[in-house]
């Protein structure tokens, strides 16, 4: 997962180092770039666990397939209901 989406951070790492040198220059303190990116990889490893602990939970309470079905109605009832709310709501 990690390897998927840090190309696609690219521009803002890049933007964040030159905030970071304007900063430095100014006499401010922020972050190294390093953190920043550190900090971004750090997230998605977590994100990538917990989708896989998930998937392998549901799995093994027969609750999903290995080709990533729903066997199970309520399940799918409840992905149809959250995903009508998210569409609802504004982020």
């Amino acid at each position: 997962m990690v390897g998927m989406m840090l190309p696609s951070v690219t521009p803002t790492v890049m933007i964040y180092s030159l905030v970071a040198k304007k900063a430095a220059r100014d006499g401010k303190t922020v972050a190294a770039t390093g953190f920043f990116i550190s900090g971004y990889i750090l997230i998605w490893i977590g994100f990538s666990l917990l989708a896989t602990i998930s998937q392998y939970t549901l799995e093994k309470l027969e609750v999903l397939s290995a080709m990533m079905v729903s066997n199970s109605n309520i399940l799918g009832g409840a992905i149809l209901l959250i995903a009508g709310v998210w569409q609802k709501i504004s982020v």
